[in-house]
């Protein structure tokens, strides 16, 4: 696999990217399709924090390279991040699957970009499936956090020979369509508007809060996010209006999942797992969801919310391996 060493950098320049923790720092990362990848190929277990500080700190001189590395015999892992959440929010997953090749997307916003228009899920789907093919990664276990959930189905129907399995971390579930979704005009009318908003100073200020107190409500370590590398999802315009962008994306997203399917009006053939934090869902999504996979077991993960990832990475660790192992 061909990758560009120099984690934590622009394509155009060479400067440190605000908001990346050091154990990102130190993976294989392109810029591809106008999103970063960043790829762990078989990563040591025995790094420990204090190197990748020193790595991190050592790289601000080191040159760019081209490196070759083959891939790792297991399935790769591909993570997907919820709504408002970068490549960061895996940290403890990522730590848990060393020795996996792991790769993860981030959108241009979490790595000091510009903020992207909102998604549509059939934009998403393609432009992973593409991914994956630039990279050559072969089928993989794909993990997807809250509304990632809607990306991580699509793209197992549409492109399931890419697909070895799916666990979905405390998903968006689904029990009926929406009435009316936003238009992709309105959306993208409503996302700029946001944006231009984000670039008041004020404005700025009571939208970072406000994100921050969110995500410390969603989390039993509610400390763990106002620091790096949590703070890079709220910390700026850019990312934040990004956030926005996602959430108007929301209604698109769902009724997009709708059509797909009724359109194969067959249940998804991928295996799937789900871990569900508190609270359980209404007996209508399970169904939905129960439907909607033709293998799917689920898991009740308690003492933790819904950045379950973040609550408990060990459990999210334990049911990727098995999925890697029946894969492999």
């Amino acid at each position: 696999m061909r990758e560009l060493r120099g984690a934590g950098r622009s394509a155009a320049v060479d400067r440190p990217v605000a908001g990346v923790p050091a154990a990102l720092t130190t993976p294989w990362r392109r810029r591809l399709l106008g999103h970063w990848v960043v790829c762990w190929p078989g990563h040591s277990a025995s790094r420990s924090s204090e190197r990748y500080q020193e790595q991190a700190q050592g790289q601000a001189q080191d040159p760019v390279q081209e490196q070759f590395r083959e891939p790792a015999q297991a399935p790769t892992v591909l993570l997907l991040n919820g709504c408002g959440l970068g490549a960061a929010s895996w940290q403890k997953v990522v730590d848990g699957l060393a020795g996996h090749r792991v790769i993860a997307v981030d959108r241009p916003a979490y790595q000091g970009g510009y903020s992207a228009p909102p998604p549509s899920l059939p934009g998403l789907t393609r432009l992973v499936s593409r991914l994956l093919q630039e990279v050559a990664a072969g089928p993989v276990v794909v993990v997807a956090h809250s509304m990632a959930a809607f990306q991580a189905e699509a793209l197992a129907r549409l492109h399931p020979e890419q697909v070895a399995g799916v666990v979905l971390v405390d998903p968006s579930m689904l029990s009926r369509r929406l009435l009316r979704p936003l238009s992709p005009r309105t959306a993208r009318r409503a996302s700029s508007l946001v944006r231009l908003a984000l670039h008041c100073p004020p404005v700025q200020v009571i939208a970072a809060g406000g994100w921050r107190e969110a995500l410390r409500w969603q989390t039993r370590d509610p400390q763990a996010v106002v620091v790096e590398p949590w703070a890079g999802t709220w910390a700026g315009p850019e990312a934040l209006a990004d956030a926005a962008a996602q959430w108007l994306s929301f209604g698109g997203q769902v009724e997009a999942l709708w059509q797909l399917r009724a359109r194969q009006k067959r249940s998804c053939q991928v295996p799937a797992v789900v871990l569900e934090a508190p609270p359980v869902p209404t007996s209508q999504q399970v169904t939905v969801l129960a439907d909607a996979f033709r293998t799917l077991r689920r898991r009740r993960v308690p003492g933790s919310r819904h950045l379950l990832m973040l609550d408990a990475p060990q459990v999210v660790v334990a049911e990727v391996k098995r999925l890697l192992q029946a894969a492999s």
